[in-house]
């Protein structure tokens, strides 16, 4: 059963990781204010990832789902296969809510503090608001959701308050 349980995980999480989504993407047609957020909020957790797992992550200038190289999925998936399993529903719970599989690593091994996973993930929601003005899904009410929800995360893999 734990093997099947698992397996549904990796399937799951792989797509944030092999596609990596916005936080892989750099294309130079990206408004200069989400530019400048990509670089305050993703790009240390690109440069962490890379030295701590002593990985190359790629970028892409030209699209969004821009796929990694096999070393570095294979390397991802052993680093999450060897999580027990409240560590392994902590980060499958991060992945879902901050869309994001290395916002979710930096978050249950500690790199991120809550409030650096809540910034990084509401990055590009953040751009475009700056960029066009506040739309009617991106309120308060949605971050603080998500900050309530990433700090579940945060408690389950540490037990402590920040």
């Amino acid at each position: 059963m734990v093997n099947i349980r698992r397996h549904d995980f990796h399937s799951q999480y792989a797509n944030y990781l092999y596609g990596c989504g916005t936080l892989c993407s750099r294309p130079y047609l990206f408004p200069k204010t989400f530019v400048d957020l990509q670089q305050q909020h993703w790009d240390p957790i690109v440069k962490w990832a890379e030295k701590h797992y002593d990985i190359k992550i790629e970028l892409s200038e030209t699209d969004f789902r821009h796929l990694q190289l096999t070393e570095a999925k294979d390397k991802f998936r052993g680093i999450v296969n060897a999580f027990d399993g409240l560590k392994l529903s902590a980060f499958e719970r991060a992945t879902i809510l901050s869309n994001s599989f290395l916002i979710a690593l930096g978050l249950v091994e500690k790199r991120l503090g809550v409030e650096e996973a809540v910034s990084a993930s509401l990055t590009e929601t953040n751009a475009w608001i700056m960029t066009w003005g506040n739309v009617e899904l991106a309120s308060d009410s949605d971050q603080d959701q998500l900050r309530q929800q990433l700090q579940s995360v945060y408690l389950l893999v540490d037990g402590d308050d920040e």
